[in-house]
């Protein structure tokens, strides 16, 4: 007998072909905890579907096929999409958790260890709140005030709650650095560098005429740099010397040209220290005497004024 195989084959193709035409409802959130009245974008990728509905689960709809959407209260709400094709229908659904908005700000984010960071909170609709400061200390005070041991980076995390339930987080970084003073010595006019100059930090104008009580000494590379880490963040006078330069006869012009403004903590705060030419006729005169003397010969060039700033800051490298 002969056999039949055109009616299986036909039978299969429309039982294929009715599969592929049913609508395949599906979407994702790009967040699914927020803030109240943050807004929230939905991705419609859903299939084999002519129209579309969504219930935002607040009592508000669309019939757009990607939609966004934001809610003015907290709570968990249920998001549904149905896909239809003509009388079938085909339905996806996601909660979303919309919490209070927790929001506070830094003094500062980048500073050194030992220095206090003052922490304001402008959250608003918890009981109470808890500070984790990311270094395994706590605080449940509204505001708050801290300061780290150690360098690093720390994650500060504020928590909102409300009959012990979580309402609202926010957090930031705060990153402890050395504080640090870096100084370019460079000849005033020509503004070459430096190479092997010492320089002394003093605490005092007094100190620095006198040559007493020096907190350090470094010598500059050939570009002129010399840096000094984890410095306390006042002001510092220096002294700049090298047999054929030094900057007395400008510190007698103006102070600024000796001296720093306080040091910002956690920053490299850069300095250009500028120098004169001398001529010392090959005498070897203390360092003092060219000090308190007349003996502070220069180019003979009209002095400038200098139209960039002497003092900055930058950040350190990130971690």
């Amino acid at each position: 007998m002969k056999k039949v195989y055109i009616p299986i084959i036909v039978v299969l193709a429309v039982l294929l072909a009715g599969c592929e035409t049913r609508p395949y409802a599906d979407f994702y959130a790009d967040a699914y905890v927020v803030g109240v009245n943050d807004r929230v974008n939905f991705t419609n990728v859903s299939s084999n579907a002519d129209y579309y509905e969504w219930d935002f689960g607040d009592g508000t709809y669309s019939n757009r096929y990607k939609v966004s959407h934001s809610y003015a209260e907290p709570g968990i709400y249920r998001v549904e999409l149905r896909a239809y094709d003509n009388d079938d229908i085909s339905i996806a659904n996601a909660t979303i958790e919309v919490v209070n908005t927790m929001e506070f700000e830094a003094s500062t984010t980048i500073t050194d260890i030992g220095y206090n960071i003052q922490f304001t909170n402008y959250s608003e609709g918890a009981d109470y709140y808890i500070w984790d400061f990311g270094d395994g200390t706590t605080s449940q005070s509204y505001d708050a005030v801290h300061a780290y041991a150690s360098y690093n980076d720390f994650v500060v995390t504020l928590t909102g709650y409300d009959n012990g339930q979580v309402i609202g987080q926010a957090s930031l970084t705060v990153s402890t650095y050395p504080t640090d003073l870096e100084i370019q010595v460079l000849e005033w006019y020509d503004e070459y560098a430096i190479f092997d100059a010492s320089v002394i930090l003093y605490p005092s104008y007094k100190d620095w005429l006198n040559q007493t009580n020096s907190i350090v000494e470094g010598f500059t590379d050939e570009e002129g740099y010399v840096t000094f880490t984890e410095m306390s963040p006042k002001s510092y006078y220096i002294d700049a010397w090298h047999p054929d330069h030094n900057n007395y006869q400008l510190a007698d012009e103006d102070i600024a040209h000796i001296k720093t403004e306080p040091l910002i903590p956690g920053y490299i705060n850069t300095f250009v220290s500028y120098v004169d030419y001398v001529e010392n006729n090959g005498k070897n005169i203390p360092r003092i005497e060219l000090k308190r003397s007349e003996i502070k010969t220069k180019s003979g060039k009209v002095r400038t004024t200098k139209s960039k700033p002497v003092q900055d800051k930058k950040e350190h490298k990130k971690r």
